[in-house]
């Protein structure tokens, strides 16, 4: 093979390595975060959660990218949950509760990998 064919070569494998580099380091801007905020404690469980929500959604990195949160509450009844879910969801738009397991697949899904649920 003549020399300039080869480095030609070597030169457009180098440059796809490079892309596929730059392509891994911008990935973590499309990836969903889920973050465990704290306890919900207090009375007003709904302002502490669009609170929460509201400021996440202000924050430069990340506008545009989905947010999946996990909320701990101690002492609540079932029936107190799906009140507070309820309040909350239909205070804020585009907000939804949902179980553990849903939740991972959401999360999944929004990874970019396969997401196809096994029946």
């Amino acid at each position: 093979m003549p020399v300039q064919q080869q480095q030609a070569e070597e030169g457009e494998e180098e440059d796809e390595e490079n892309k596929k580099e730059d392509e891994k380091k911008d990935m973590h801007k499309y990836l969903p975060v889920i973050h465990h905020v704290t306890d919900l404690v207090g009375d007003d469980k709904v302002a502490a959660i669009r609170s929460i929500v509201m400021k996440d959604r202000l924050k430069n990195d990340m506008k545009d990218r989905p947010s999946f949160y996990i909320f701990r509450t101690i002492l609540d009844t079932a029936k107190d949950m799906e009140m507070i879910a309820l309040a909350a969801m239909s205070n804020m738009s585009g907000l939804v509760f949902v179980d553990p397991y849903t939740l991972g697949l959401l999360v999944k899904c929004m990874s970019g990998l396969d997401c196809s649920v096994v029946e």
